[in-house]
């Protein structure tokens, strides 16, 4: 085997090694962010359904949104 050959096999090995690492830091970070997010939203007042409506939501039309996200997560 040539020296070439080894190099090329070695340099392929580490980009592998290197992309694995990327995407397993990727994938914590996507994790950390959703969590954040999700937090966030919870601790706004009014909930979930206000914030993403606004300020001017009524009663009305928050409570829809908010029996229909509570029967996805039974």
């Amino acid at each position: 085997m040539t020296t070439t050959a080894v190099r090329d096999n070695s340099n392929i090995r580490l980009f592998g090694l290197f992309m694995i690492k990327r995407l397993v830091q990727a994938a914590v970070v996507i994790a950390i962010v959703s969590v954040i997010v999700f937090l966030l939203l919870q601790a706004l007042p009014g909930g979930p359904a206000r914030g993403i409506l606004g300020q001017a939501a009524t009663p009305a039309r928050s409570r829809p949104s908010t029996m229909r996200w509570a029967s996805t997560c039974r």
